[in-house]
C-alpha cells in the first residue's frame, strides 16, 4: 500500500493529537517530578488527571493493519525509578482503598504504583506515535485507547478522588460548620 493511498485521518484527527500533546506534557513533568515539592505535585495532577482521562475518552477507534509495530519502551528500571520518586514524595499519604465493584470489596492501592502505570501506558503511547510509520502511530492510538479502557482510565478516578481527599481534608478539618 502506498503512504498515499493510506488514510491518516485518524491518526490525524484533534483528538488524537490533543491527546498526544497533553500525555506528552504529563510525561515529561513526571520525569522531573523529583524537583517539585508535594504540594506543587498535588495541584498539577489534580489539574492534568481529569484532562488526561476526557482526552483518552475522546480517542477514536482504530483497528491496527500490522501489529509489528507494538512495542514498549518504558522499561522495568524506569517504572522503578518512577514508582519510587513517587512513594518518597507522597510518603503516608501514597497508600489509599477504593471499592472495587468487580471484587465487591475494597482494595488498596498506592499513588506510586498509579502514576507508574500512568507514565508506562502514556510514555509508550508517545514513543511509539512518534515513530515516522504511519502504522507506528496508528498502533500507538489503538493501544493508548485499550490501556485507557483497561487500565488508566480506571486508574484516574480512583487516584483523583484520594489527591483530593489530600488536597482538601485538611480543609475541612479546620472549618466549623453551622448547620443550626
Amino acid at each position: 500500500m502506498s503512504e498515499k493511498s493510506i488514510d491518516t485521518s485518524v491518526v490525524q484527527s484533534r483528538q488524537v493529537i490533543e491527546m498526544l500533546t497533553v500525555a506528552n506534557e504529563f510525561c515529561i513533568f513526571v520525569e522531573d517530578i523529583e524537583r517539585f515539592d508535594k504540594q506543587y505535585v498535588l495541584t498539577y495532577l489534580q489539574r492534568i488527571l481529569p484532562l488526561l482521562y476526557l482526552k483518552g475518552s475522546l480517542l477514536p477507534e482504530s483497528e491496527p493493519e500490522d501489529d509489528s509495530n507494538n512495542e514498549r519502551y518504558v522499561i522495568e528500571e524506569t517504572w522503578e525509578y518512577i514508582f519510587n520518586i513517587v512513594k518518597n514524595l507522597f510518603g503516608k499519604d501514597n497508600s489509599y482503598y477504593f471499592w472495587n465493584p468487580y471484587l465487591n470489596e475494597s482494595a488498596e492501592s498506592t499513588v506510586s504504583e498509579n502514576m507508574a502505570d500512568l507514565y508506562q501506558d502514556l510514555r509508550d503511547f508517545v514513543f511509539l506515535y512518534s515513530k515516522p510509520a504511519y502504522y507506528a502511530k496508528l498502533n500507538s492510538v489503538h493501544l493508548c485507547r485499550n490501556m485507557f479502557i483497561l487500565r488508566w482510565g480506571k486508574i484516574i478516578p480512583r487516584l483523583t478522588n484520594h489527591l483530593h481527599g489530600i488536597i482538601y481534608d485538611n480543609e475541612q478539618k479546620t472549618e466549623i460548620y453551622d448547620y443550626e
